[in-house]
């Protein structure tokens, strides 16, 4: 498969400095992800032949292969960019990935109407303000959902870690802009609440 110059490039770009414990791990996550970018809209079995494909399966296998540890350097780069612009919008939400279908999967919690089993991903994407240029994800959480506990108080909902504390952590861990730009947090009503807009004040974000 040949890349062309722009995706081989934007690939080193955001994923050449991933540490995850062997130069050789590192070098086929570069390839990987410039033969993903090159057909996003295909799947894994699609996209690599068999050989491939099992050596990319064995890659996000490794225990250092977390979603912190690849995607570090594109979240660091997607800010770096964001400095760039006078203003940037990061606008964080929530989409559930559904692996109700994936039975041997461990770890999974309830999502949708609670009948279905998978993971919460929320998104903090980096935006041009007019929306055409699309700058890559700032931040990016997994989370599992735990429901609520059967007659729980009001004191101890307060204590367990509730949903909405994802938008507090997009909002503080993208960071405080440089000088000379404007950043500011996008959400919908899950976002509507006091500590998120406290957050945001808190890193010299607007809302």
């Amino acid at each position: 498969m040949d890349f062309t110059p722009d995706v081989h490039q934007w690939a080193q770009q955001n994923f050449g400095s991933v540490d995850l414990g062997d130069p050789r791990r590192g070098r086929r996550m570069v390839d990987c992800a410039a033969r993903i970018a090159t057909h996003p809209e295909k799947s894994f079995p699609q996209i690599f032949d068999w050989d491939r494909l099992r050596a990319f399966y064995r890659l996000c296998d490794q225990q250092t292969a977390t979603l912190q540890a690849i995607q570090q350097p594109h979240w660091e780069a997607t800010r770096l960019a964001m400095g760039e612009l006078p203003v940037a919008l990061i606008v964080h939400d929530t989409t559930e990935l559904d692996f109700t279908s994936h039975r041997a999967l461990e770890g999974t919690g309830p999502i949708g109407n609670d009948k279905g089993r998978g993971f919460l991903q929320h998104n903090s994407l980096a935006f041009s303000p007019d929306g055409s240029r699309l700058l890559g994800l700032a931040y990016q959480q997994l989370k599992i959902r735990h429901p609520a506990p059967d007659k729980e108080s009001r004191r101890d909902r307060k204590k367990r870690q509730r949903e909405s504390l994802m938008w507090l952590e997009g909002i503080r861990v993208t960071g405080r802009p440089p000088q000379g730009s404007m950043w500011i947090d996008v959400g919908d009503r899950g976002a509507d609440i006091y500590e998120a807009m406290e957050a945001s004040l808190a890193v010299g974000h607007e809302f």
